[in-house]
This record gives C-alpha cells, structure tokens and sequence, in this order.
C-alpha cells in the first residue's frame, strides 16, 4: 500500500511538472513577413540582435520568396529586421521583440508589426513617436526658414510633451523586454 502510495504522488508531481513546463514549439517566436514590393523579390532579409554580437551565429537571414518570408527564434530579445543593404531604398527597418508566438509584419516603407503582447505596444508607441517627429521636424523646418520665438517655444514644449509621454508609456507597460528597451532609450538604467 505504501508503495502505491508513493508512485501516486510521483505520477501526480510528474504530471505537474508536464503541465507547467513548456514545450519548445511555445517558446519560440515565428515571424510570418510580407514584402509587397515586387523588386525586392529573391533578395536577403535578414533578423539581428538590436544588443550584443551581430555574427553569423547570431544573425538570420532567409530569402524574399513570393513576397514572403519567415524566421524563427527561440530567445526572447529585441532584434531589427532589415533587407540587405543594397536594397534598402524606400524601406523601413522594424525592431520587434521576439517573444513566444506568432508575429506579422510588413516591410516597406511604413514597416509594421503585430500579434504578441510586447509587440503590439512597440507599435502603438512607434506610430505615435513618428506622428510626434513629423510634426517636430515640420515646426523646425519652418522655423529654420523663418525664425520665431513662438516655434522655439512650441519645439520645446513639444520636446517636453515627448519625454512625458514616453515616461507615462513605459510606466503603464509590464515587465518585460519592451520595458526594459523603453528604459534605455530614456536614459534611465
């Protein structure tokens, strides 16, 4: 009786320990990509480690096949997808997390990501620091062509607007490798 008793509560932890681990298909992130633009086609694309060693063991690269691509990795870090350098004309690079699930992207000229946690907020707070640069870099046009003291003035309550923002954003994201690039690029570590 007792050694049934002892099996039993081994099969119990066991299947515990199943049941919380991971298996390797739920760790990994799989990027699903698609280049619209038909002169790219055949070309390289690679996805690099934004931090740390950019060497062939830790660079990907597949080809653009039918507008196309796909990576996968299996650590979780922020990483940039670019094409290579002789086909860059007219495209964005995208920084994504490569977070466990299934990403979507789209590279061209107004590169874009989705479908993870972590991801879908490095957008929403790409977009809105886009919208923010095109409207600063229209007022400092026009004021470098005709200086105001209104337009300085609105540059730096606009570079303050800025930096509120980007604490306010930080603060509402959870742990994570999101927050943690949003903390460097304030300056804050």
């Amino acid at each position: 009786m007792r050694n049934l008793l002892i099996i039993s509560l081994l099969a119990l932890g066991s299947l515990a320990l199943t049941g919380c681990s991971k298996t390797a298909s739920e760790s990994i992130c799989t990027i699903h990509g698609t280049v619209p633009d038909p002169s790219k086609e055949g070309k390289k694309i690679f996805l690099i480690p934004m931090f740390g060693k950019q060497d062939a063991e830790h660079v990907d690269s597949t080809v653009i096949k039918d507008g196309k691509f796909q990576f996968r990795s299996d650590s979780a870090e922020m990483k940039i997808i670019r094409l290579d350098y002789h086909y860059r004309d007219n495209v964005q690079e995208l920084l994504v997390v490569t977070e466990p699930g299934e990403l979507q992207v789209a590279i061209g000229p107004d590169s874009r990501c989705s479908g993870t946690p972590q991801n879908d907020s490095l957008q929403v707070w790409k977009d809105n620091i886009i919208r923010r640069n095109k409207a600063y870099n229209l007022l400092r046009m026009q004021n470098d062509r005709q200086p105001s003291d209104s337009a300085a003035a609105r540059m730096k309550e606009m570079q303050a607007e800025f930096k509120s923002f980007n604490h306010a954003f930080y603060s509402r994201q959870p742990a994570g490798i999101f927050k943690d690039f949003l903390k460097k690029t304030m300056g804050e570590q």
